[in-house]
This record gives structure tokens, C-alpha cells and sequence, in this order.
């Protein structure tokens, strides 16, 4: 197709084939008319009103290789505009049909390429949609959540300061009960102290006696 394309390109001027294509010199008349008065931004006065068409911008719709070979060939015609090679003229005709290939595939093409962006902002509408309704039923609910626990402060407060008193009180309480403890630890340790040093000198007078009495024994049995 991309020769057959180039074949139109070296037989037929571009514009001379899409005059063909658009029905004829009149209907292409027209549609320059009507470009020429839109882009001169004049308002139309007068019972016979007629709408201002958008201009169509098919440059706007290229693929991304398209737009990579047209950037390419922007490049190759300034470098040949500014080229002395007697070769350049040749070359720089060669550029001109393959941009009249690419204008002519975005031309033609320009109303599909146009209706698959409807259907894709169609498309993308109804996400964003769903989104913002996604969203909005997000701060309802943040705002209910909200409201819900409005009026509790002064409550929050009030069981804050209770709770911080008591840990208070804990605190104090608990330093006590050790010091508490301590002091009975102290005082049993000193007791049972006190009762092993009677206990020692108790057993300690047991071994005694019990050492005299054997000794008694001894010197008794020795007499004659």
C-alpha cells in the first residue's frame, strides 16, 4: 500500500487528489471557505446564522511512529534547505512525497482516528465517574465518622485527667508498699537473726555440758 501511496504521490499533487476525493473543485471551494472564516475568528450576524465548525488538526491524532517520522522528515528538509549538494533537490522532492504520504494517511484517516478518541474519552468519562462517585461516598462517610464522634471531648478530657490520677495514685501507693515491704523484710530477717544467735549459744552450751559429762564419765571409771 506504502508504494501504491508513493505512485499516487509522483502522479497526482496531494491536494489535486483529495479535491478528487472530497467531490470535486465546488465541495473543496467550500470547505476552504469555511476553514479561511474560521481561522479568521469572525462572527457570523444575521437571521442566516451558520455554526462555526471546529477546525480538523489530523497532526493531532498521528501515532507515536508517525509523529517520529514526521519530526525525521522535518529534520531531512531543513538539512537539505541548507545543503549545496546539487543532489539536494532530488532528495528534498523525495521528502515532500513521503510527507504527502503521511498527510494523506492522516487525512483519510482522520474520522476513524476521531471516533475511536470519542469512544476512548467516552470511556475514560465514565471511569472518572466511578471514581469521583467512589470518592464522594469516601468524605460522606469520613464526614458521618466524623459528626459521630463529635460531643465526646469534654468526656475524653475529663476520663484523661481521672486516669492521670490515678496513675498518680498507683505510683504513690506502690512506692509505699515497697518501702512497706522493705521495712517487714527488714524486721523478719533481724528476728530470725536474733533467733539463730540464741539457737548458736544454745547449742553451743549442749556441747559443753555434754563435753563435761563425758569428761565426769572418764575420770569416775578411772578410780580404783
Amino acid at each position: 500500500m506504502l508504494c501504491h501511496l508513493r505512485r499516487l504521490a509522483q502522479a497526482i499533487p496531494l491536494e489535486q487528489y483529495l479535491g478528487r476525493l472530497l467531490g470535486g473543485g465546488p465541495l473543496l471551494s467550500k470547505r476552504r471557505q469555511q476553514a479561511n472564516f474560521i481561522g479568521a475568528g469572525k462572527p457570523t450576524h444575521g437571521p442566516t446564522h451558520v455554526p462555526v465548525l471546529v477546525e480538523p488538526r489530523p497532526e493531532l491524532l498521528a501515532t507515536a511512529d508517525e509523529r517520529i517520522s514526521l519530526n525525521r522528515l522535518h529534520q531531512l528538509e531543513t538539512a537539505l534547505h541548507q545543503s549545496k549538494d546539487p543532489k539536494a533537490a532530488v532528495l528534498q522532492e523525495r521528502v515532500e512525497r513521503l510527507k504527502g504520504v503521511l498527510t494523506w494517511t492522516l487525512r483519510t484517516e482522520y474520522a476513524q482516528r476521531l471516533t475511536k478518541a470519542h469512544e476512548h474519552l467516552r470511556d475514560l468519562d465514565r471511569e472518572v465517574a466511578l471514581l469521583k462517585a467512589r470518592y464522594d461516598e469516601f468524605v460522606r462517610r469520613r464526614q458521618a465518622a466524623t459528626h459521630s464522634y463529635a460531643g465526646y471531648g469534654t468526656s475524653i478530657t475529663e476520663l484523661r485527667t481521672r486516669v492521670h490520677n490515678a496513675l498518680q495514685q498507683v505510683n504513690t501507693l506502690m512506692a509505699r508498699q515497697g518501702t512497706l515491704i522493705e521495712t517487714v523484710a527488714i524486721s523478719e530477717l533481724e528476728s530470725r537473726g536474733d533467733h539463730l544467735e540464741k539457737y548458736q549459744t544454745q547449742a553451743r552450751y549442749a556441747v559443753a555440758d555434754s563435753y563435761d559429762r563425758a569428761t565426769k564419765a572418764r575420770a569416775g571409771g578411772g578410780q580404783p
